[in-house]
């Protein structure tokens, strides 16, 4: 026992020691290496020294890995990137040191994946700013600043308007991805659940535009179908995905609109729109009455919804329908 301890008291009082902070402190936090690792470098490294070296040891050596003048940083430091576009930093780790934890603010903002090895791979979700801090294993910190804009492959500039706020659906105003992919049973439920959304042919013309700009600034794989019934954001869509009974106002003409706007590529909102509210899920706007169609002035005017959320109104869908806009910070 003497033995092994060398300068017994010592050493029983750092072993009680290391118990103690693996109970209070466990694993590394992101403000500094932890007292655990610590003293697990201390010992690890004794048993490897004493009993592979001639049972000699050099105390200092202990905490090998403990390194509080190193730095880390996240090349770049800040990024811009588009809705829908990814980029991959690289947080600049120092020997022996991997990332143990990640946050970042405005998550709707971005998508975000952090690797062990200190690659960063994080997508544009909605126009906005994000700020990612990460945290190694030595307790070393680093942040990048994340901001999103529209995406400028097409689909930018503004909505085509009429009779002063209504969206025009007599002309597209750019191709977009093309869901060619998509069988007639999925056209025909899509169709339906933009019929339910809106009430009108045209208005659902606008409603099948919003689910492309959100599927394509969502989800990398471009999965519509799994987007639009799983998502939860387009109301009660449970029995349409499952066993729809489609009523007698809901036409073919339905789905042939369908197949113009997502097989087709035919857009009638530019990309960065991926917000619409029912009148009654609007808490207020910034030019009067919520109430008063006419007081929604096309990119002037401000929404903010009961959900929390801040947009510009860019327009109505056609014959009484939703209030569309971008969303803001």
């Amino acid at each position: 026992m003497e033995k092994f301890f060398g300068n017994s008291t010592k050493r029983l009082l750092e072993v009680l020691m290391l118990i103690i902070m693996i109970l209070i402190f466990g694993q590394s936090s992101c403000s500094a290496y932890s007292y655990y690792d610590y003293y697990y470098d201390y010992y690890n490294n004794y048993y490897n020294n004493y009993y592979n070296n001639s049972n000699s040891y050099n105390y200092n050596n202990y905490g090998s890995n403990y390194n509080s003048n190193s730095s880390m940083s996240i090349s770049p430091s800040s990024k811009t990137i588009k809705v829908g576009e990814t980029a991959t930093l690289q947080a600049n780790l120092s020997s022996g040191d991997v990332l143990s934890q990640y946050s970042f603010n405005n998550q709707s903002v971005i998508n975000l994946t952090v690797y062990t090895d200190g690659k960063i791979v994080v997508k544009g979700v909605k126009i906005g700013t994000s700020t990612i801090t990460v945290c190694s294993k030595k307790g070393q910190q680093a942040s990048c600043t994340i901001t999103v804009q529209a995406n400028s492959s097409g689909g930018t500039g503004k909505v085509n308007v009429i009779n002063g706020n209504i969206i025009d659906t007599r002309t597209p105003i750019y191709s977009g991805h093309k869901y060619t992919n998509l069988t007639e049973k999925q056209l025909k439920r899509l169709a339906y659940v933009a019929y339910r959304e809106q009430g009108s042919l045209e208005g659902a013309k606008i409603e099948l535009s919003l689910m492309a700009n959100l599927t394509e600034s969502r989800r990398s794989d471009y999965d519509i179908c799994t987007y639009v019934f799983y998502s939860g954001w387009f109301g009660s869509v449970s029995n349409i995905r499952s066993n729809p009974s489609y009523n007698s106002y809901f036409t073919s003409a339905y789905v042939d609109a369908a197949r113009s706007v997502l097989v087709n590529g035919n857009r009638y909102l530019t990309k960065d729109i991926v917000e619409h509210d029912c009148i009654s899920d609007i808490s207020s706007i910034s030019t009067g009455s919520k109430n008063t169609r006419s007081n929604y002035i096309p990119y002037q005017t401000v929404i903010y919804n009961v959900y929390g959320a801040k947009y510009v109104f860019v327009g109505f869908a056609p014959n009484g329908g939703d209030p569309f806009g971008y969303l803001v910070n």
